[in-house]
């Protein structure tokens, strides 16, 4: 526990993996396919590239095209100025508006801090630095990983492997391959940790959890503060979300994209009622029944408890999922959801070195 403080403390400057200068505002750790033993899952050499249409070249895989893969289209495709009229239009005088799809599309597939898309693009800029000369540089991605259980927020704790280290103390790289998954780890830079993994056995399914906002530590949490899981399924065009925290127009929300029907449930900001709304995957406009599948999140749902800021102003706790199912902490201290995950578990010095066990 004294470690993971220590490294909560430490999570300050803009995450930068070598030559590439991008910043994104975002650590990430994400699955791919590499080379595998038949027996037992143990990587025999470097990770490679397969032949799924959502890997873009050799060496470790891109985020955005699977998770964009999976979304519905009337959320890839709406037109910008079509959903600024529709704003417009359905916002009472006092400001308030209802749950409809123009709002989740504004929200989260729209520039801004929390436009998924913005935020995959700029950790697949990162990802392309280790393509597949690098790799075959790197002799630790031949050798056996290192396990270890990483607690995310919502309460689960996930498997996650490594490989090789690549950075220093406190930003850098991290990845490994076991059973036809490769998990990278970003860390670093101005929030907690931003993890995924993808898997790849008869098809691509990526999972992500993420945070963005946090800053320095101690965090000012001021604007887009927030705790992100993702779950995408490209071959069954299913994208499932869950996101809370402050400064994104949600204490709390859910959101389930099928190939028949749109679920979002969440309860906006300052906290209201919970709501529901189905819409159509092609026609973010047009209210339509919820199917079974639709109305069944298979993700654990995120709330926001109660807190203040740094001003002592305070805020709400999320209607959604409600009181007693609520979990993401947001009170600027180490055991802030933003700052999850678990340090880093390579050796600690700059280079590139196999990760050490223990």
């Amino acid at each position: 526990m004294a470690e993971m403080a220590m490294w909560k403390k430490v999570l300050i400057g803009v995450l930068c993996i070598t030559c590439i200068g991008v910043a994104i505002g975002v650590g990430v750790g994400i699955g791919v396919y590499g080379n595998q033993n038949s027996s037992n899952g143990s990587p025999t050499g470097p990770p490679t590239q397969s032949t799924n249409r959502y890997y873009s070249g050799p060496g470790l895989p891109l985020v955005k095209p699977p998770v964009e893969a999976a979304t519905a289209v009337g959320f890839v495709n709406s037109s910008d100025s079509a959903a600024a009229t529709r704003r417009v239009l359905r916002r009472g005088l006092d400001g308030s508006s209802q749950l409809t799809g123009d709002v989740i599309r504004e929200r989260f597939f729209h520039p801004g801090p929390a436009y998924i898309f913005q935020i995959l693009q700029g950790v697949d800029d990162r990802l392309k630095f280790y393509d597949s000369t690098k790799l075959a540089s790197m002799p630790c991605a031949g050798t056996a990983p290192v396990q270890k259980d990483v607690p995310m927020f919502g309460g689960e704790v996930v498997s996650f492997y490594a490989q090789c280290y690549s950075g220093s103390d406190t930003e850098g790289t991290q990845f490994g391959v076991f059973d036809k998954t490769t998990y990278l780890v970003l860390y670093g830079g101005p929030v907690g940790d931003f993890y995924a993994r993808i898997q790849n056995t008869t098809s691509v399914v990526v999972d992500i959890w993420m945070a963005v906002g946090a800053g320095p530590y101690p965090p000012s949490r001021t604007g887009t503060y927030i705790t992100t899981r993702i779950h995408a399924d490209p071959a069954n065009k299913k994208l499932e979300f869950a996101v809370a925290g402050l400064g994104t127009g949600f204490c709390g929300v859910s959101v389930k994209m099928t190939a028949d029907a749109v679920n979002a449930t969440g309860s906006q900001d300052p906290c209201n009622p919970t709501e529901s709304i189905c819409v159509s995957p092609t026609n973010i406009t047009q209210v339509v029944s919820c199917t079974v599948e639709a109305n069944h999140f298979e993700l654990t749902p995120l709330g926001r408890l109660n807190g203040t800021y740094p001003n002592s102003q305070a805020f709400a706790e999320s209607y959604y999922p409600g009181p007693g199912k609520n979990q993401i902490k947001l009170r600027g201290d180490v055991d802030d959801s933003v700052y999850f995950g678990t340090p880093h578990w390579g050796n600690r010095t700059t280079g590139e070195q196999q990760v050490a066990g223990g």
